[in-house]
């Protein structure tokens, strides 16, 4: 609908709030279509509550309201549901990306692994590979939070192998400051900065201030801990103007 279209035109410019007041809208219109005894595309229809019912629960993590966060997670099991439904694995797999990081944010770590792992699995066998280095990247970031850093390098170097090809500038921004910090965690100094400066590069192309900003943040750190202080301020001046 053109809600939904607005909606996600929205979502594009950061106004999370205003685009959940259209997908709101347009989910009420679309809910008695299930229920009315038509001759229509039932599993378009159950796709196209599931897509809403996904963008719904994405503005909700968005915002950042722990208050809100219930919600979303329901609403994610019912798009989930849908989505079985429909027999859609992108959309169950896409779905259940989401609910991976929902769980992160609310520290359900052994969870959240589960289903970025299922996730990835469905992603791999659709060859959507988009997707998989997205949530490749996802899982590795969860690595890095559980210190199990030989799981995140493993998942990082098949985000990187896939990117390489497909060309994905800002997801490749995003895996390469994840390398960054696997490699600041084992004090790996050197590699740190380079996959920093690769971090920056594709920062760069993409014109991402946000993406630059948490590598100079990060290049920051890392002179910090390499002792070298004199470094330290003019890198987070530079993160600070990004932001």
């Amino acid at each position: 609908s053109a809600l939904r279209v607005l909606a996600e035109v929205k979502m594009g410019l950061g106004a999370y709030r205003s685009a959940l007041r259209d997908l709101d809208l347009a989910y009420a219109q679309l809910e008695p279509l299930s229920i009315k005894p038509l001759a229509l595309d039932y599993r378009g229809v159950f796709l196209c509550r599931a897509d809403v019912l996904w963008l719904i629960a994405e503005c909700l993590v968005c915002i950042g309201d722990e208050a809100q966060l219930p919600r979303a997670s329901q609403v994610l099991a019912t798009s989930l549901g849908l989505y079985q439904d429909a027999d859609d694995d992108v959309g169950r797999a896409v779905a259940l990306q989401l609910k991976g990081h929902l769980l992160m944010m609310t520290g359900k770590m052994v969870d959240a692994y589960k289903c970025l792992s299922e996730s990835i699995l469905l992603l791999q066998r659709a060859e959507d590979l988009d997707r998989l280095a997205e949530t490749l990247c996802l899982r590795a970031q969860l690595g890095i939070g559980m210190c199990n850093l030989a799981m995140a390098r493993e998942d990082l170097e098949s985000a990187l192998g896939i990117l390489r090809a497909q060309g994905n500038l800002v997801t490749q921004s995003i895996a390469w400051r994840l390398t960054a910090e696997c490699e600041m965690a084992v004090n790996d100094h050197h590699r740190a900065h380079e996959a920093l400066l690769q971090c920056k590069k594709f920062a760069r192309a993409v014109f991402s201030e946000f993406l630059e900003a948490t590598a100079e943040q990060l290049l920051g750190d890392l002179f910090t801990n390499s002792c070298v202080p004199g470094e330290t301020k003019p890198q987070l001046d530079k993160a600070w103007q990004h932001l």
